[in-house]
């Protein structure tokens, strides 16, 4: 079967938000030929399909809203032909999360949705960062190396406001930090989810962001480069105080906190810079001072003179 490919441009338009008339006509189009259901056009082989192409077209399905008659044969075909885990975890994930809980499913399919969003997901529990030696090498910062899940957890400290730092929900999805109380999460937009350069949200981010809303959840999206123009300008708790007013009230100590912060020219830093500057906005003092710079051999060899006194 050589319908891959469009399975997978499909989900790029998707990805995109091309939330056209196009993409889901073609979507419930191609998933009718893959179950026989199609009344025009031949009728393709399931059985030949990628593990790859059937998860794509299942989550353009699922992001489109797509009939609920059409998406159950095609988990239930999924579930027999790949019993195994896809490749494609997170998505895998949203489709599952996406299942009603009150659907009429077979048991095969209710035990693999279940191992899919049981089974737990790379770096879903530690993020990766770069290994110092080869961040000596590089002129530029990843997103691995911006810890700013401590940067939020830092500035809600100082403002004292309770919350759950690095929280997993529903075990698939993982916010910088929760507020159970108020059901609220701040979700941080990384560079996996917005496009380069006009950074527009990607689908799985707003699938994503949906799901949460579904389940109780208030969500109030970040989007990194904001939150690091914010640590560089020193102004980090205020970034996060004018986030956490709008659904609690702080003490008036806290926001005269937040009053005093200083703010700098934006430049570029290095990651140790960064988490310098980062230190700095939170505690008011650098707790790492440069050291002095030590001469060169032409500055201890060259003679000495004696300096002028002042005027």
């Amino acid at each position: 079967w050589r319908g891959g490919l469009e399975c997978r441009y499909l989900w790029t338009r998707a990805q995109v938000q091309h939330e056209d008339d196009w993409t889901y006509a073609r979507a419930c189009e191609v998933t009718r030929r893959l179950l026989g259901l199609s009344e025009e056009g031949p009728t393709a082989d399931i059985s030949t399909a990628s593990e790859e192409a059937l998860v794509h077209l299942s989550w353009v399905l699922c992001y489109l809203n797509a009939p609920w008659e059409l998406r159950l044969p095609l988990l239930e075909r999924i579930c027999v032909l790949h019993p195994m885990i896809p490749k494609d975890h997170l998505l895998a994930q949203q489709i599952a999360l996406a299942v009603p809980n009150a659907a009429e499913v077979s048991p095969e399919l209710r035990e693999w949705l279940e191992d899919v969003v049981q089974a737990p997901r790379a770096h879903l529990h530690s993020k990766f960062t770069t290994p110092k030696w080869l961040r000596k090498r590089q002129n530029f910062i990843q997103e691995g190396d911006l810890d700013y899940e401590r940067w939020i957890d830092q500035a809600l400290k100082r403002l004292e406001v309770d919350h759950h730092t690095n929280a997993v929900i529903e075990g698939v999805y993982r916010v910088a930090a929760s507020f159970p109380q108020e059901k609220r999460v701040i979700d941080v937009l990384g560079l996996e989810d917005v496009s380069v350069p006009d950074q527009k949200v990607l689908g799985t981010a707003e699938l994503r962001q949906r799901q949460l809303r579904e389940r109780g959840w208030n969500v109030y999206a970040v989007n990194l480069r904001d939150l690091h123009d914010s640590v560089q300008k020193r102004i980090l708790v205020s970034f996060v105080h004018a986030i956490v007013s709008k659904f609690k009230p702080l003490a008036e100590d806290a926001a005269a906190l937040v009053e005093v912060q200083p703010e700098s020219p934006v430049r570029r830093h290095s990651p140790r810079e960064t988490a310098r500057e980062v230190m700095w906005s939170l505690y008011g003092e650098d707790p790492a001072p440069r050291a002095k710079k030590l001469p060169t051999k032409w500055e201890r060899t060259k003679p000495w003179v004696a300096p002028s006194p002042p005027a």
